[in-house]
Parts: structure tokens; C-alpha cells; sequence
């Protein structure tokens, strides 16, 4: 079994009358549970680790799900995101999810994007250069 500190969920396909599915054992759940055709987000923090949740929001474009995990005199962001089917990712809607000044973030995310970097069989979307460019 593998000894994840950390996970990102996207699509969690729950709705939030039934959100406590996303409990796990020996993890704190951060989550924005949707409907059950799609949607929500959640980051699982190990609980041993020091969290809090830093910010959250659900909007037409991009839902998501920050957690501060302080680990010793560190802090790391993680970021579950979700851009629906359909909305347009925008390189602002990108910075915006790390616009703080923030040493260590990871985000996860499922942008429903294309682009030949990683699939050359689907055509490339304007999203997919926007992830890109905010990949270096």
C-alpha cells in the first residue's frame, strides 16, 4: 500500500448530502461535494500532518480546494481544482489559483483540456496552451 500524506480528488461525483463518503480513515477531508453527474473537489491531508483549509470557492468557471499543510517550519499549498466542461480556462483563471506568493504549491487539477504535449490523438483547445504556458 502506498503512504500518501496528501490527495487530490477532482469530479468527486457526490453530492453534499452524502459527502461523509469522502472520509477516510487517518485523513482530514476538505471538500466541496456538487451534484452526482460531476463536479466538486477535495484535498486529504494524513492526519499526523498540521492543516487548515485557506481558502474555497465555487464559481461558473473553476471550482476549488486550498489546504496549508505545515510540516516542521514549512508550509505547502495543495490545490484541487475543477474547470467544468465546457468553460473556457483562461490564463487569469490559472494565476488566479496560485496568485498568493506562495514558496511550495502543488495543484492538481481537471481542467478538460487538450493539448499534443500529452495527447497528440485529440485536437489541441486554447486551455491546453494556457495550462502549458502556466507549466514551464
Amino acid at each position: 500500500m502506498l503512504a500518501l500524506d496528501v490527495v487530490l480528488l477532482q469530479e468527486l461525483h457526490v453530492t453534499e448530502d452524502k459527502a461523509c463518503r469522502l472520509a477516510i480513515p487517518g485523513f482530514h477531508c476538505f471538500a466541496v461535494a456538487r451534484d452526482a453527474k460531476g463536479r466538486g473537489v477535495a484535498v486529504l491531508v494524513r492526519d499526523a500532518l498540521q492543516c487548515s483549509l485557506t481558502s474555497q470557492s465555487v464559481s461558473e468557471v473553476v471550482e476549488h480546494t486550498t489546504v496549508c499543510v505545515k510540516v516542521g517550519d514549512e508550509l505547502s499549498y495543495f490545490t484541487s481544482a475543477y474547470f467544468p466542461r465546457g468553460h473556457k480556462v483562461s490564463a487569469a483563471a490559472l494565476s488566479r489559483l496560485s496568485q498568493d506568493d506562495r514558496r511550495t504549491h502543488i495543484i492538481g487539477a481537471d481542467t478538460n483540456c487538450h493539448h499534443e504535449d500529452w495527447d497528440r490523438y485529440v485536437a489541441p483547445n486554447p486551455g491546453g496552451t494556457y495550462v502549458v504556458d502556466f507549466c514551464p
